[in-house]
């Protein structure tokens, strides 16, 4: 994922969103437990996704010398069961 500082330590105007208060690192380091929805985009008219809850890990945000932004990779580990659904 794409990081910025406001997405990684967290933004204190945003009252709405605890993780984006807090920032994804706060989040992962305080094991937060967070609720979460992914989407799965198709070619048909009934697109599917996942939502469930869990902890976010697998923080370890880096930067290269050819791009002038911070990425990391990310992981939900999920709290109970993951529940499918269509849009």
């Amino acid at each position: 994922m794409l990081l910025d500082d406001d997405a990684f330590f967290g933004n204190a105007s945003v009252t709405d969103n605890t993780v984006a208060t807090n920032g994804l690192w706060t989040t992962s380091n305080s094991k937060t437990e967070v609720f979460f929805s992914v989407a799965f985009e198709g070619a048909d008219s009934d697109d599917y996704y996942l939502s469930g809850q869990g902890f976010i890990g697998g923080l370890a945000p880096s930067a290269s010398i050819d791009q002038a932004v911070w990425i990391s990779p990310g992981t939900i580990i999920v709290n109970g069961d993951l529940t499918k659904a269509t849009v």
